[in-house]
């Protein structure tokens, strides 16, 4: 297993838009021909991707729209690169810069349902907006 402590997470720029978005398209999932240019013009700091050797392997959107609502999407990690914790450091990432908010919504593509991960709040109160038919189960407490 490769040491999760190897992944670079930086700022997403420009030239990264079309692999960031040619990953989503092959997971079936596509985002809205505006959606990334309305993330970045609400919260510049709220877009990034994991990096190995300087080549993405990830991307999260964790944008805070005001002082009480933030979004998470464009949760992506490369195929090869699943399962090493890359997708945890995002995740971990993304919480961080929204901390604080009192609701968080969560887009997620159908692709595998939604794997448990860490809740800013230990589950209470964080809003699950998602289309994931594998999903099981309803909110935890």
């Amino acid at each position: 297993m490769t040491a999760p402590s190897l992944l670079r997470i930086r700022t997403l720029e420009k030239a990264d838009l079309p692999t960031v978005i040619g990953w989503a398209r092959a997971e079936r999932f596509a985002p809205g021909v505006g959606d990334v240019a309305i993330y970045r013009h609400t919260d510049r700091q709220g877009l990034w991707v994991g990096c190995l050797g300087g080549r993405p392997i990830g991307c999260i959107a964790g944008v805070r729209y005001n002082a009480e609502y933030g979004f998470i999407a464009l949760f992506l990690v490369q195929p090869d690169q699943r399962g090493k914790g890359y997708g945890r450091q995002l995740w971990a990432h993304a919480l961080e810069h929204l901390s604080g908010l009192s609701c968080i919504g969560i887009e997620a593509a159908p692709v595998g349902g939604l794997q448990p991960l860490p809740q800013p709040d230990g589950g209470r109160g964080l809003a699950l907006l998602a289309w994931a038919p594998a999903w099981r189960g309803g909110p935890r407490a």
